[in-house]
């Protein structure tokens, strides 16, 4: 009974998301006011990273489980080290490609992308209420 209204609860938030993604209306804005000021960057994109509790269960796991394999301390420092240079290398080159991909990412492009989510999360949440309701 308890998969059934989690089912149907589901299936319903992700049909509703899904409607008002296909409606939203994507209007162009001038994107180069944005970029004066680097230090509002970093501390809205350390917010988001921080504020996201995927990011914080996805490191709780990662460190106990490579806790269990390598006890060393020094195997530890490294991995963590390496780790955090990575996710550092990565968001360069993230914000390296961010300024050249707004070119392409006009209004017809992102209308297409939202009607596209906005099918898949419809699409998913269909499923679900058949799963909720005995179809699938």
């Amino acid at each position: 009974s308890v998969k059934f209204w989690v089912d149907l609860l589901g299936g319903s938030i992700l049909v509703l998301m899904g409607f008002f993604t296909i409606r939203k209306h994507v209007r162009e804005t001038n994107q180069l006011k944005f970029f004066h000021n680097p230090v509002m960057y970093f501390m809205r994109g350390f917010a988001l990273n921080f504020l996201n509790p995927v990011n914080f269960f996805a490191w709780v796991v990662v460190i106990a489980n490579f806790n269990l394999v390598y006890i060393t301390t020094s195997y530890r420092f490294t991995f963590y080290i390496a780790t955090l240079a990575s996710i550092f290398g990565t968001e360069l080159i993230i914000a390296h490609f961010a300024r050249r991909i707004t070119r392409v990412l006009n209004a017809k492009v992102l209308r297409y992308i939202s009607t596209v989510n906005g099918l898949v999360f419809s699409g998913c949440g269909i499923w679900l209420l058949g799963i909720a309701f005995g179809y699938f």
